[in-house]
């Protein structure tokens, strides 16, 4: 992932990123929620105890959320990423269109971080609500969904990291060599 944060080619590097974060990221991601439901379902299915129905429920809320802001990335974010990087590649100016172009890409800026902020607010919710609920005589279906959903925490802060500090900036370059950021 280093070689992807330190290329010298800011569309290249992009695209790459991008390409990157999808597979490495989004997909694990959308697998892990996967695994979290059908979990969750057994634990649903097996009865739940009255003080674990909070977590489960945090759980439950956190992988929506975490399939939503992936779904949104996938389908809004990679596409725009993918048109900027040809934009860029193709020398577009948007300095000389009728000026909707700068206003999209600020838009697109505003909506990436907003969502990011939503889901990191989602996910210290069920950070304080885990370290409440979770107990080591728990039956071991719930202490496989703490371990799912552990993992699922370190994979969106990794991921929320890398969109953060490596994404958001090369997205940023590549609007500035298009002209669409004064």
């Amino acid at each position: 992932m280093k070689d992807f944060l330190n290329s010298e080619n800011t569309s290249h590097g992009l695209r790459d990123l991008i390409e990157e974060i999808h597979s490495g990221y989004y997909e694990t991601i959308n697998l892990l929620c996967n695994n979290i439901s059908r979990l969750i379902k057994d634990i649903n299915a097996g009865g739940i105890r009255p003080e674990n129905t909070a977590y489960i429920s945090a759980a439950k809320t956190i992988v929506a959320e975490a399939e939503k802001y992936i779904a949104q990335r996938m389908l809004i974010f990679i596409p725009y990423i993918n048109a900027l990087v040809q934009k860029d590649m193709d020398g577009h100016n948007c300095s000389t269109c009728s000026g909707i172009c700068e206003l999209q890409h600020r838009e697109q800026l505003i909506s990436f971080s907003e969502q990011q902020q939503r889901f990191k607010e989602h996910m210290t919710g069920l950070t304080k609500v885990s370290s409440k609920i979770y107990k080591r005589d728990e039956p071991e279906n719930l202490k496989a969904l703490h371990n799912k959903m552990t993992l699922l925490h370190n994979m969106v802060a990794e991921l929320l990291y890398m969109e953060e500090d490596a994404l958001l900036p090369k997205i940023v370059a590549s609007q500035k060599n298009i002209y669409a950021l004064r």
